[in-house]
C-alpha cells in the first residue's frame, strides 16, 4: 500500500511538471518578447527573442558603438560539467565520483557592422539558486536611431554549468515556463542592454 502511494506521488509530480511546462509565464514587464513552440513533440513554448528599448543617445559614432559592444559583450567558451556515472561500490560501499567536463562555444563578439547598427554574438550568466548557475548565449542586434536605441537578442539558448548527477545535455532553448527561469535569463540580457546603452551615453 505504501509503495502504491509513493508511486502515485511520483507520478503526480511528474504530471504536474509536464503541465507546468505547457503554461507560459507572463512576460509583459519585459516588453517585446517573442515565443515559439519548443518542438520535437514537446507541448511547450520557448523564448525565441526579446528586445529592449532605450531613449535615443543622439548622434553616436559607429566606432563608439562598436567599442561599447566589445567592452560589455563576451563570447568566451564555457565549461559544462556533471558527475553522471558516479556510484557506490557494490562490495566496498565506497562512493566513486566521476567528473565529466567539456568546453562549448567561444569566438568573435562582433560579426557584422552597418550604419548605426551592430550584430554581435555572446554569452552571459545568471544564478537560479545558490547551487544552480546557467549560461545564456545569444545573437544581439544593436540598432541606434532618433526614436530610440533597440537591443534585440535572438537565437536564445541556455545551459546549466554543472548539472550534478544528471548528464549535462548542454545548450537548449529557454523554456517559457517558471521552472526554466526564463525571467532570470531575460533580466541578465536586460542588464547587458543597459550596460551597453550607458556606455554609449557616457
Amino acid at each position: 500500500m505504501i509503495k502504491k502511494i509513493a508511486l502515485g506521488l511520483v507520478a503526480g509530480s511528474l504530471l504536474s511538471g509536464c503541465a507546468s511546462q505547457q503554461t507560459a509565464m507572463d512576460f509583459s514587464r519585459f516588453g517585446d518578447v517573442q515565443l515559439g513552440q519548443w518542438g520535437g513533440g514537446v507541448n511547450a513554448q520557448a523564448v525565441k527573442s526579446v528586445a529592449f528599448a532605450h531613449p535615443s543617445a543622439g548622434d553616436v559614432d559607429q566606432d563608439k558603438l562598436a567599442a561599447c559592444v566589445a567592452e560589455n559583450v563576451t563570447n568566451r567558451g564555457v565549461t559544462l560539467s556533471d558527475t553522471a556515472g558516479s556510484h557506490f561500490g557494490t562490495y566496498t560501499g565506497n562512493y566513486y565520483q566521476q567528473s565529466n567536463q567539456h568546453s562549448v562555444g567561444g569566438g568573435s563578439v562582433i560579426v557584422r557592422e552597418g550604419s548605426g547598427n551592430i550584430v554581435a554574438e555572446g554569452i552571459t550568466e545568471y544564478s537560479a539558486s545558490a547551487l544552480v548557475k546557467r549560461a545564456v548565449r545569444f545573437t544581439m542586434t544593436a540598432q541606434l536611431g532618433e526614436s530610440g536605441n533597440v537591443y534585440r537578442f535572438s537565437n536564445l539558448e541556455q545551459a546549466q554549468l554543472n548539472s550534478g548527477a544528471v548528464a549535462n545535455s548542454g545548450f537548449d532553448k529557454i523554456g517559457a515556463w517558471q521552472g526554466a527561469n526564463p525571467d532570470l535569463a531575460l533580466v541578465s540580457l536586460e542588464q547587458l542592454s543597459s550596460n551597453i546603452d550607458n556606455c554609449i551615453k557616457r
